[in-house]
């Protein structure tokens, strides 16, 4: 599901994997393809987090002596500030949205998502429900 709505919001150059479930297994991944210059995405407050886990372990050996990855450039861009107090899209987390969705509140849920989704209100309410549906299931 998470794939097939990347792949509807990405531009056609971007490439959407299913090849990891942790950055270091999508890092492994990426350098086995041959990439060389990784460009990441985050939220300001995991910034500090991903940037000590890539200088940890780029370019640097295991115990068995095995270097998972290794790029050669490296860089780590800020999706923005999230101030939680905020109204809209600035002050949404996905708690949030998970709780607006399974308390049934779509026109508070559609208010937290991105621009770039407010124009396809079908793509908006397949991910309500897909969201929706899960969280209802794990209360």
């Amino acid at each position: 599901e998470k794939i097939k709505i990347l792949t509807k919001l990405s531009p056609d150059n971007v490439i959407i994997s299913d090849k990891g479930r942790t950055l270091v297994n999508i890092l492994k991944e990426l350098s086995t393809q041959g990439y060389t210059h990784i460009i990441q995405i985050a939220g300001s407050d995991r910034m500090e987090e991903f940037r000590n886990l890539i200088n940890k372990y780029n370019n640097t050996a295991d115990k068995q002596g095995i270097v998972q990855f290794s790029f050669q450039g490296y860089e780590l861009k800020s999706s923005g500030m999230r101030d939680p107090d905020s109204e809209g899209v600035i002050g949404m987390s996905a708690s949030k949205l998970r709780s607006l969705a399974r308390e049934g509140n779509y026109e508070e849920f559609i208010k937290g998502m991105p621009q770039i989704l407010q124009s396809d209100d079908s793509l908006l309410k397949e991910i309500y429900n897909i969201i929706r549906e899960r969280s209802i299931r794990k209360s």
